[in-house]
Parts: structure tokens; sequence; C-alpha cells
């Protein structure tokens, strides 16, 4: 069975994220995508087929990698920030929610103790 294969992965000496896509066809050895070269056209109709094609699977790896590696879509990003500061409001939420429920359960014990 042939599968095509593809990863994103992080190159800290260039800064860079890099992308690899393999394939290893029935009984070959594997190939693998080299450079990417941009060829000019005066006719978009007259495009070849696309330079590479990933199935959905493939496509969701490819992304789950770039998630990992701290790559979000714009709207992602902001839809985090406010995500983030509303985790932090509840977290501040809980904490008062607490304290005053400790407050209450003390001087309830205070009260009965007094009246006893």
């Amino acid at each position: 069975m042939e599968y095509i294969k593809a990863g994103a992965y992080h190159n800290p000496m260039m800064d860079s994220i890099d992308f690899y896509i393999t394939r290893r066809p029935p009984g070959a050895d594997q190939h693998f995508v080299g450079v990417i070269t941009m060829t000019p056209i005066d006719d978009l109709a007259a495009m070849q087929p696309p330079g590479f094609r990933l199935t959905k699977h493939n496509a969701q790896k490819l992304m789950n990698d770039l998630w990992v590696l701290g790559i979000r879509p714009d709207e992602m990003s902001e839809t985090e920030g406010a995500l983030n500061s509303m985790k932090d409001h509840l977290a501040d939420m809980r904490t008062l929610a607490f304290k005053m429920f400790e407050s209450l359960i003390s001087s309830n014990i205070q009260d009965r103790t007094i009246d006893e």
C-alpha cells in the first residue's frame, strides 16, 4: 500500500518551520519532495496539476504538527487570549467564593458556640 506522509518540524538554527513530504510506493524505495520551484505562467488555464496533494488525514497531521509548534490561525490567537482571560477571571471568582464560604462557616460555628 502506498502512503504519503507530511510533517512540520521546528528548525531552531534557521528560526523556521521545515516541511517534509515523503512517499513510499509498494515495493519501491521511499521518495521525498525536494525543493519546490516556481514556474512563471501567463495564463492560469495553462497551470499544471498542484505541486503536491494531501489527503485529509495528512493535512490534519500537518495542522497538528504546526499547532504543537505554536502556530495558530490569527482568529484563534485572539480567541485564546480571551479564553485565558476568562479562565483567570473564573479562578479569581472561585477563590473569592471559597473564602466567603469559609468565612460564613466560621462565623456560623462561632454563633452556635455563643448561643449554647
